[in-house]
């Protein structure tokens, strides 16, 4: 369980409450702070025993979201990478459990699910997040070429030996590195999962205009990716 963090505040309490009380316990914690200074970092050891989780500091000023999240994968021991933020919240006891469950076909290379609005969300990120998320996306769904919001890490799963082959691309600074990694694997005959039984609650509470702006910022992002050209 990859954790990226960041002055998450209280709600990070809340994330690390619904992972303990998953159903699947067979996991590690590993934390990748970026430099907390609310102490963010320190409370994982309040919801697992020491042995149980490793934190990582990133270098100040050497955030990236591919570079942090290949440092996490590099320092992880599992068969799968489970990737979420940590103002991230699983929908249920069973989420883990639940994406785990679409490995069983070998030809998936990833699994991830589009997001919810948090109950502190605004009433314009829970329209459009909630709308569209349950009216487009309530169904199970295999990908087998690129789209937008493909494979987002808020909340995805991957397989180590593919990651193995073919890390995070670290040209993508600000992010949609994880879109060009499934990308990449299913230009190769493999496909990904949209699983909504793997949904988080996920939001920032945006206005309207920087949810217009957000979108095209990865409209563009999308349309740059060597492996979607």
């Amino acid at each position: 369980m990859i954790i990226r963090t960041k002055n998450e505040g209280e709600i990070f309490k809340k994330v690390l409450e619904v992972l303990r009380g998953q159903t699947f316990q067979d996991f590690e914690v590993v934390i990748v702070d970026d430099n907390s200074y609310d102490g963010t970092d320190l409370l994982v050891s309040e919801f697992f025993p020491a042995g149980r989780y490793r934190l990582i500091k990133i270098p100040l000023g050497e955030f990236s979201h591919p570079y942090s999240c290949n440092l996490g994968a590099a320092d992880s021991q599992g068969d799968y990478l489970v990737y979420i933020n940590g103002h991230s919240i699983p929908v249920s006891a069973s989420w883990l459990a639940d994406g785990l469950k679409n490995f069983k076909d070998k030809r998936i290379a990833g699994v991830f699910a589009y997001t919810l609005a948090r109950l502190d969300a605004n009433n314009i990120e829970c329209i459009l997040y909630n709308s569209y998320t349950k009216f487009f996306h309530s169904k199970r769904k295999e990908y087998f070429s690129a789209r937008m919001g493909l494979l987002g890490t808020t909340n995805a799963i991957i397989r180590k030996d593919l990651w193995t082959q073919y890390r995070f691309d670290e040209s993508y600074k600000m992010g949609g590195e994880d879109r060009d990694w499934g990308a990449y694997w299913t230009k190769r005959g493999y496909s990904v999962v949209q699983d909504p039984a793997f949904r988080t609650f996920h939001s920032h509470n945006l206005s309207i205009t920087g949810l217009v702006r957000q979108y095209f910022k990865w409209l563009l992002k999308h349309k740059s990716h060597k492996h979607i050209q």
